[in-house]
């Protein structure tokens, strides 16, 4: 059975923190998977064979957490996937990062592992604002 994710919200860095570099966006998304349980839920998150997803807590919520890199005609895509489950429907928030390859090309520098971490924190940032309503 295939379960229906539903974009609710994308966000994106509003500039490139590093120009000069062969990094060119972050994005946050957050889809929601109704009707769902604690293992599927999790089980967005887990690294393509490779078993289960760590736990991670954020704003005081504790979410399965997983990634996956993706290769494709030199650009390169860096998913960090965290997955809660609140009132039956799974959340899933994935933290988005592109860079390309050819700095040698263009002139611009291999983005660092370093810079990479930098954005993925201030993407973090973002989830770390997640709050429920209890209603």
């Amino acid at each position: 059975m295939r379960t229906a994710h539903f974009l609710r919200a994308v966000a994106a860095l509003p500039t490139n923190p590093y120009p000069a570099s062969t990094f060119s966006v972050g994005y946050v998304y957050l889809s929601a998977t109704p009707h769902s349980n604690v293992s599927r839920c999790a089980a967005q998150a887990a690294p393509k064979g490779k078993g289960k997803p760590e736990t991670s807590q954020i704003a005081g919520l504790r979410f399965a957490h997983g990634h996956d890199e993706q290769k494709a005609i030199c650009t390169i895509e860096r998913d960090e996937i965290y997955t809660t489950l609140h009132k039956g429907a799974c959340y899933r928030f994935d933290l988005t990062m592109n860079n390309f390859c050819g700095g040698e090309v263009s002139g611009v520098k291999d983005v660092t592992p370093q810079e990479l971490n930098t954005v993925l924190s201030r993407l973090e940032s973002v989830v770390q604002t997640v709050r429920f309503d209890s209603k």
